[in-house]
């Protein structure tokens, strides 16, 4: 369906053989993609040139995430392309008020880090941009990309506890050699696939470059308080940040809960800082729960210093 004039695409072709809409040349979507964020101004538009939107996955504070399909360019002269969409993408996009402004500069920085990440740990980049697109704020910054294999760490697996950690750790370990901290680790934004070694990484929204021990021209600060490292309430993110938020996160896969909550950031601050975990259940095993009882220590020094010694200390 168009989202615009709500023509309907032809019955007999569906969605990906439909393309565009005739009278105004919006992309056609699902009726359910409608009918979860009707009034998107982004439905059926092209970014960049070369994505469609076609549907809302989820909506954040600071951006928003659409599956789109990559538009096949048209030839030189031939004007705007008419046929249908292909290969599925994901996009971030922030609606911003151009492509020099604050939201546009930092989701372009997240872009570049996606890119310099190693294909095997974090999806693979497919472009990035600013486009017009009329309304208010006029622009929408972009950042496009595969979609990540598996399932995230939120999500109930067949695999084990054990493995999936493992992993993670693996992911980690290649994040860091590469250069790079996270620094928003989630179970949202760890996915493992049974076909795969190593986890892969999304969201980097709040990554650094990474020298050794500290992060440098991070660009967008927010980790997840849930998951944030005491430290890291007034410093960079850094690799042991990252290996405490991947703790945090094993946590909440045995015990379906982050380790540490309270009613206000103030509390769950000080629950960082000085609150002891939770008991893990039994079956999690002394030695596992000993690596991730390290893993979860106030003091960045007292922790496996990066993804390469947790993985070490889960495989010993």
């Amino acid at each position: 369906m168009c989202p615009r004039c709500r023509a309907r695409a032809p019955a007999a072709s569906g969605l990906q053989a439909a393309g565009r809409c005739p009278k105004d040349g919006a992309f056609f979507v699902s009726e359910r993609a409608l009918a979860r964020s009707d009034g998107d101004p982004l439905l059926g538009c092209t970014l960049g040139g070369r994505f469609a939107v076609l549907a809302l996955r989820a909506r954040g504070a600071r951006a928003s995430v659409y599956d789109s399909r990559v538009v096949p360019a048209a030839p030189e002269g031939a004007g705007r392309p008419t046929t249908a969409p292909i290969a599925s993408a994901v996009l971030k996009v922030v609606r911003c008020d151009g492509p020099r402004s604050e939201a546009a500069l930092a989701l372009a920085w997240e872009g570049e880090v996606q890119r310099l990440a190693s294909a095997a740990v974090a999806p693979g980049w497919l472009g990035q941009g600013c486009s017009e697109v009329g309304d208010e704020p006029r622009f929408a910054a972009f950042v496009a990309s595969e979609r990540a294999p598996g399932a995230s760490l939120a999500e109930p697996s067949e695999q084990s506890f054990l493995e999936r950690a493992t992993r993670a750790a693996r992911a980690l370990a290649a994040l860091h050699a590469a250069g790079i901290v996270h620094g928003d680790l989630t179970p949202e934004h760890v996915f493992v696939d049974a076909q795969r070694s190593a986890a892969t990484f999304v969201d980097f929204g709040s990554a650094a470059l990474d020298a050794g021990g500290g992060g440098e021209r991070a660009r967008l600060s927010g980790a997840t308080p849930a998951y944030a490292a005491p430290e890291l309430w007034e410093t960079g993110p850094t690799r042991a940040a990252d290996v405490y938020a991947l703790g945090c996160v094993l946590v909440r896969m045995v015990t379906g809960r982050p380790p540490f909550s309270a009613a206000s950031l103030e509390g769950l601050r000080a629950a960082h800082r000085s609150a002891a975990p939770p008991p893990l259940p039994d079956a999690v095993g002394a030695a596992l729960g000993s690596t991730i009882a390290a893993a979860l220590s106030k003091s960045a020094g007292h922790r496996p210093p990066d993804g390469a010694a947790l993985v070490r200390a889960l495989e010993a």
